[in-house]
């Protein structure tokens, strides 16, 4: 695609209007859950949205989940991963809403960007991704470990950084 050619640097950016940044935009994933994108955007998704509710008040929960065995070991590469990856991926975009984010982090683990949602609530997604990917013959012997983190930690409060700024602005004597 075009856009594909400009992110790899295969073409400049060319004059444009609004057409064809629209095309660009077009959501051309119509199914139900959450957005599925790679790493890199991921994190500049999450920086942006983390800003977003900051400034309006709101909450943004990360999710970072791993598979593991029933001994609480990460899963190791093999056929035995690659199936309950793929379960789970598909447990992770049909359980979670379709503005919320997910990418996958490595072999066996996937972050997700839950917004508008408290602490409480995380644990209620894991059970509802769990008991989908239960129903996966692929989950037999497969775990999910869950952590989480409030965007709030990963953005300065405005105001102290404001602070920061003028304090660093004083002259010294």
């Amino acid at each position: 695609s075009r856009l594909h050619q400009i992110l790899v640097g295969e073409i400049d950016m060319p004059i444009t209007n609004f057409s064809d940044i629209r095309a660009d935009m077009e959501d051309h994933d119509a199914s139900a859950g959450a957005y599925n994108c790679s790493y890199v955007a991921f994190i500049d998704t999450a920086r942006l949205i983390s800003r977003y509710v900051q400034r309006n008040g709101q909450s943004a929960f990360l999710a970072l989940c791993t598979l593991v065995d029933s001994h609480g070991a990460p899963l190791s590469a093999g056929g035995r991963l690659q199936d309950a990856a793929a379960a789970a991926n598909r447990a992770v975009k049909e359980s979670l809403r379709r503005g919320d984010l997910y990418t996958r982090y490595g072999p066996c683990q996937f972050l997700m960007l839950l917004i508008g949602i408290n602490r409480e609530n995380c644990q209620i997604v894991a059970k509802r991704i769990e008991d989908k990917f239960s129903r996966n013959p692929a989950s037999r012997g497969v775990y999910f470990r869950w952590e989480f983190e409030s965007t709030a930690t990963l953005i300065p409060d405005e105001s102290a950084y404001g602070e920061d700024k003028r304090a660093a602005a004083q002259p010294e004597n």
